[in-house]
């Protein structure tokens, strides 16, 4: 699972009630992932896809995904799939995209937490 801390706080990503990972809020803004998912649709539209067709990708990426997460949680540490950082940024496009596409209700995919409550949050660990 990967976390990070970013200068303006952190973003912490669900799929199907399933905490996948946090990502920092610092270089990318949440707008730059938002961006990123807009262009993941449009490309798509522009090659020729169905909105449909966009979606079932999307899902399937994310399911995926989700997939790795759950099976890491219950094995060793030794034996756990490695997800990489581009995978993991391909993930948020595809939720935010499923978010756009009104497919997955905001509240259920994401929650921004500010600097200040992260900060917080190491204090108290």
């Amino acid at each position: 699972m990967y976390k990070s801390y970013g200068k303006d706080g952190q973003i912490a990503i669900f799929y199907r009630d399933t905490h996948i990972a946090n990502f920092p809020l610092g270089v990318m803004k949440m707008y730059d992932y938002e961006q990123n998912a807009n262009k993941l649709i449009l490309d798509g539209m522009r090659d020729g896809m169905k909105v449909k067709d966009i979606i079932y990708a999307c899902k399937l990426f994310c399911e995926s995904i989700r997939y790795i997460t759950w099976d890491n949680l219950r094995r060793k540490k030794y034996k756990r799939k490695e997800i990489k950082l581009d995978d993991y940024r391909t993930f948020i496009c595809s939720l935010l995209a499923l978010v756009k596409l009104k497919i997955i209700d905001e509240d259920d995919a994401y929650i921004i937490f500010s600097r200040k409550a992260v900060q917080k949050k190491l204090r108290l660990t």
